[in-house]
């Protein structure tokens, strides 16, 4: 026999069915938990991304070298990145440039070892500097702040 909120009247059916209803809190339990565990895990995976880039592109001209009286070095070079797509049945290919830094010992292995026309991938920050012209009028360079990078061209034709 049931009541008006589907539980049988019966002692053996009222526990089924407080059984059924308490197994049903713990899955939505374990479901928001699970959910917040996601949420948890998608806020730190955000929040590590926060001015976050990682690009895959050529380099552009042969990095450049800064070394400074306090025995720091600089090394700064040009990536370019491409990207092709349909536009009227025609297609469109374009290039975006970035610039790229890389300070202390990181720069040495950059200068030692990346070329013009090497195929790399960046991972790195987004940094922008400011400063006044000789006319007072205000410039801004955005570069990204090397992290770290990965080889993605064969030995044989970085060289060349």
């Amino acid at each position: 026999m049931l009541n008006g909120s589907n539980c049988l009247l019966t002692e053996s059916g009222i526990l089924a069915d407080i059984l059924l209803h308490r197994q049903f809190i713990i899955m939505v339990k374990a479901e928001i938990k699970s959910y917040n565990l996601l949420i948890t895990l998608k806020f730190i995976i955000m929040r590590n991304l926060r001015n976050s880039v990682q690009l895959i592109g050529r380099i552009g001209d042969d990095p450049k070298i800064f070394n400074f009286d306090s025995g720091s070095k600089k090394v700064s070079f040009s990536l370019a990145t491409d990207e092709s797509y349909k536009k009227d049945g025609e297609k469109v290919e374009s290039t975006e440039w970035h610039n790229i830094v890389s300070w202390g010992a990181q720069a040495g292995v950059v200068e030692k070892y990346l070329k013009k026309g090497a195929l790399i991938a960046v991972e790195g920050r987004l940094t922008t500097n400011k400063w006044e012209d000789k006319e007072g009028k205000k410039q801004y360079r955005t570069e990204i702040s090397l992290n770290d990078f990965t080889f993605l061209d064969s030995k044989k034709k970085t060289a060349e």
